[in-house]
């Protein structure tokens, strides 16, 4: 277990800022902090057909294991179909 907690704090000495500032840059874009977008998406008061919206969403969909799960099999499969979608 110690050693699965070291390689994340490993990966998010390495990636951690920069995936969060892609997100932040998107966020930006959407006019909206981390915690306002999610009351937004939890309210139903983010326009769902805002491309956006679903662009963050995917790319934080797919950022998201590179530091917790690394080894997670179905994000080869989203990263191909993000790209090809």
């Amino acid at each position: 277990m110690a050693n699965n907690a070291m390689g994340i704090v490993l990966r998010d000495l390495a990636l951690g800022d920069t995936l969060r500032e892609r997100a932040a840059a998107r966020q930006h874009q959407l006019g909206a902090t981390d915690k306002e977008l999610s009351l937004r998406l939890r309210e139903h008061t983010a326009p769902v057909d805002n491309d956006e919206l679903w662009d963050h969403l995917g790319h934080t969909a797919i950022e998201s294991p590179w530091i917790d799960q690394p080894g997670y099999a179905g994000r080869s499969a989203a990263i191909t179909r993000w790209a090809s979608g």
